[in-house]
């Protein structure tokens, strides 16, 4: 098992990419509160092809619904700077390319996949642009032009790259990944065992130098929270938790805020767009979590 996921991971001359797999794996796990039960429930989504296929449009509906709302961003920039620049008759141009991209998002909706799906495959198939050239009857509007030609271009080609992989992730073929994921199972069971040895003796060591590293401290600060007494103590010591940057927070660290809090004192900010540097295995679909449950009900955030 072992020699089969070197085979496929690594090379005979370099281990390098095995080392760090199972580094990385290791660190990933150790924010993790139960890790036992969410092994166990990793490697049997990897067989559950119908949960798989659900969760791969989930994600592909939403890449490209973002990258689509992307392009038209910047097309809505192009519009807006020929109608300052007074350049009116290549903004009616701009508007037609915006309005088929509003018309391709008019399919983003319910029942996407069953409904929508293969209409909006075709459209964004065939989707071609105007060309951007003065006629001779604008003539008037031609040196206008020429001073914003550059900046126009560079717009409408950030706004054609967003767009064009939108058509790519469309095009995804979901079967294959399903194929792929299933065939990951064995690998993905001997990585996980490679994170167990790992971890045994990453400990060790620790222990041998009598060291804790920063995880350890929140498991340990857990550990001592989860009792009742302890708890009761720290909830009454703090009379508001206050929490910046919650979008960097990770699984293990939104159990302390909630062990620390009594549920009606706490006060969260944070910024999803800023989860891109992944602060210290952070899950920003925790934020994302909590912003759509107090969307649906406004009171959650007010209830012990």
């Amino acid at each position: 098992e072992f020699l089969h996921f070197l085979d496929n991971y690594t090379n005979l001359k370099n281990y390098n990419n095995a080392e760090r797999m199972i580094a990385d794996a290791h660190n990933k796990i150790s924010v993790i509160l139960n890790k036992d039960e969410w092994k166990q429930k990793i490697l049997s989504d990897l067989t559950d092809r119908d949960f798989n296929r659900e969760r791969i449009k989930e994600f592909l509906f939403s890449q490209i619904k973002y990258c689509l709302s992307d392009a038209e961003l910047y097309f809505s920039l192009v519009a807006d700077r020929l109608s300052e620049a007074g350049v009116y008759s290549l903004k009616e141009k701009a508007d037609e390319d915006l309005a088929a991209l509003q018309t391709l998002k008019s399919f983003m909706s319910g029942g996407f996949w069953e409904n929508g799906y293969y209409e909006f495959c075709e459209r964004i198939s065939a989707q071609k642009w105007s060309t951007f050239r003065v006629l001779k009857k604008y003539e008037d509007e031609k040196y206008a032009f020429e001073q914003i030609k550059d900046s126009i271009n560079s717009i409408r080609k950030q706004g054609k790259r967003s767009f064009d992989k939108a058509k790519e992730l469309a095009r995804y073929n979901i079967e294959n990944e399903l194929e792929y994921i299933a065939e990951s199972h064995d690998a993905v069971r001997i990585l996980l065992k490679l994170t167990d040895l790992y971890d045994e003796i990453y400990s060790s060591l620790k222990r041998a130098e009598n060291l804790v590293d920063f995880t350890d401290v929140e498991h340990f600060a857990i550990r001592l929270l989860e009792n009742p007494d302890v708890r009761l103590e720290y909830q009454d010591k703090y009379e508001h938790v206050l929490v910046d940057e919650y979008q960097d927070s990770n699984h293990i660290q939104d159990r302390l805020i909630y062990l620390v809090s009594r549920g009606d004192n706490v006060f969260m900010v944070g910024d999803v767009k800023q989860s891109i540097y992944k602060f210290r295995l952070a899950e920003p679909e925790i934020f994302m979590q909590k912003q759509e449950e107090y969307r649906k009900s406004p009171t959650n955030g007010n209830s012990p």
